[in-house]
């Protein structure tokens, strides 16, 4: 397994998404706005042409920092581009094949090529049920005491290192995240979705131990460096 002290201090990650469109001088921003990780996926579109283009726009940036992909087709591996891979089990999932399907489909192809030593398995719950992802995975509102219990089964049943709070493009409800970030032992917790402001990554950052920032860097990339010190300084 990858190395909890290669992780563990992240506050904040950029996430960028091999389908869509991410120029030099946006990229250039990213590289130099203080995040502390690239994580490289995405739910729609992706394919390996895409995956390698987005990685090497990543090295000609100069960014300094580690480079994950999160994998959600086996198929579009970037073997030896980043320096971990990520692997969702979606613990909401309706589709079992998000939570375990896809996983043992993949250990099946491809078996003793999998580098479980830069590999680790992150708890997904998506609590945007009307997001691409919450609609691939075919996955239903969750409340405050879903929420609990997907922390438990994460870290008391499966024993997995990390649990993402995942609200795919809107802002999530602090009062569920810091439920959430009050229940759990030890568990590492992302949490994504809406972090658009200083404001929306201060208050998240003061809940949850890492989070994501996605569709803003697409959006309104100028707002990227405060983002960055506004969750640091949380």
């Amino acid at each position: 397994m990858w190395k909890e002290s290669n992780w563990a201090g992240w506050r904040v990650v950029a996430k960028l998404d091999p389908d869509k469109y991410i120029d030099a001088e946006t990229m250039l921003r990213v590289a130099g706005a203080g995040f502390d990780a690239i994580m490289v996926g995405g739910t729609q579109g992706i394919t390996r042409e895409k995956t390698l283009k987005l990685l090497g726009l990543i090295m000609q940036s100069g960014f300094k920092g580690p480079v994950v992909q999160e994998v959600t087709i086996a198929e579009v591996v970037a073997q030896g581009n980043v320096q971990a891979y990520f692997l969702p089990l979606v613990l909401n999932a309706g589709d079992i094949m998000w939570l375990s399907g896809m996983h043992h489909q993949a250990i099946m192809r491809y078996g003793d090529r999998i580098p479980w030593n830069i590999t680790l398995a992150e708890g997904y719950v998506i609590c945007n049920s009307h997001s691409a992802a919450g609609r691939l995975t075919e996955t239903r509102p969750v409340s405050v005491p879903h929420a609990r219990a997907y922390c438990d089964l994460a870290e008391n049943i499966l024993g997995l290192p990390l649990l993402y709070l995942e609200y795919s493009g809107i802002f999530g409800d602090p009062g569920l995240v810091e439920t959430v970030a009050r229940q759990r032992k030890k568990i590492h917790l992302f949490y994504g979705g809406g972090i658009n402001s200083a404001d929306r990554a201060r208050i998240m950052a003061a809940l949850v131990d890492t989070i994501v920032v996605g569709n803003v860097i697409y959006e309104n990339p100028a707002s990227v460096e405060d983002i960055v010190k506004a969750a640091k300084s949380a």
